[in-house]
């Protein structure tokens, strides 16, 4: 049991379990704790304050441990990332930038709309990724973002080839424990004043919780499961700029924390590669 004597409103803290590091050993786990193991977390809030409603100050979870593939808070610039990619005219700005951010200083930015060209689409994708071992994997990351209406918009995309080529994904969790994106207002992105994402689903509206827009974050996941297998893996996130500029709900932008890349990767997930020899063997018994 550890103890957090107090916590400001939004404030973040880290507690740190020693019997559930690698190399500990506990009656529970003899061995320390590995990929594939199930852990219980509990927290309740003792001093209830002479809260109203008691009910909801006690929270458990039972999680499975996994091997993290991939993570980036944004706090040593982007070293992981290509931001090259760029589309109908856009021109790529995306960086970390302090204006707006989940965990720690910085986040990752599209750049508001109005310091770069429009129409047009831009991205930032990641380095390759090996997702050669493990038999699932999830992508999760906070966002935060701030469109026009339905006319701007922000969408998600994976390769297989190292990014020569890109398809769409849609959240396995989109914040609200619902697949896919929300449909309606928060759907398709529109073709009004030429956005190049026209008729694409993705991350749209004036923000995660409607009108009147705000920066709130949320936390969103996407199931990369039908992928691993692939040692080269890409996954971009980019944003398409319709032709014309309203200010009055701006300044219009997408930001993107504390990401990672988890999956379940098993000790005896190995095999012998296929031998090539010639067949038939000749008689000296030679390959």
């Amino acid at each position: 049991t550890e103890t957090i004597s107090s916590i400001g409103y939004k404030d973040t803290t880290t507690v740190t379990f020693p019997a559930f590091q690698p190399s500990a050993s506990s009656p529970d786990f003899p061995n320390g704790m590995k990929v594939g193991d199930m852990v219980g977390i509990e927290i309740e809030i003792t001093n209830d304050f002479n809260d109203e409603n008691t009910d909801n100050n006690a929270w458990q979870k039972f999680l499975i441990i996994k091997f993290v593939i991939f993570a980036d808070g944004f706090e040593n610039g982007l070293g992981n990332w290509d931001t090259s990619y760029e589309k109908s005219g856009g021109d790529n700005i995306w960086d970390v930038t302090t204006t707006n951010a989940h965990a720690g200083a910085y986040s990752l930015f599209s750049g508001y709309k109005g310091s770069q060209s429009y129409p047009g689409a831009t991205g930032a994708a990641t380095t390759s990724l090996d997702l050669s071992l493990p038999v699932d994997a999830t992508l999760s990351y906070w966002h935060a973002y701030r469109f026009y209406y339905n006319y701007d918009g922000a969408i998600v995309e994976i390769s297989t080839d190292g990014g020569t080529t890109y398809n769409e994904i849609a959240p396995s969790d989109r914040g609200d424990g619902n697949a896919g994106y929300k449909g309606g207002y928060w759907s398709t992105i529109s073709a009004w004043m030429a956005n190049p994402y026209a008729g694409k689903q993705g991350w749209i509206y004036y923000g995660l919780d409607g009108f009147p827009p705000t920066d709130n974050w949320r936390k969103v996941e996407y199931d990369l499961t039908p992928y691993v297998g692939n040692d080269d893996v890409k996954i971009r996130w980019s944003t398409g700029w319709n032709g014309y500029y309203y200010a009055y709900y701006g300044p219009y932008a997408y930001w993107i924390d504390d990401l990672t890349i988890t999956g379940l990767v098993y000790s005896n997930n190995i095999a012998v590669p296929i031998l090539d020899v010639i067949d038939p063997i000749p008689v000296d018994g030679t390959p």
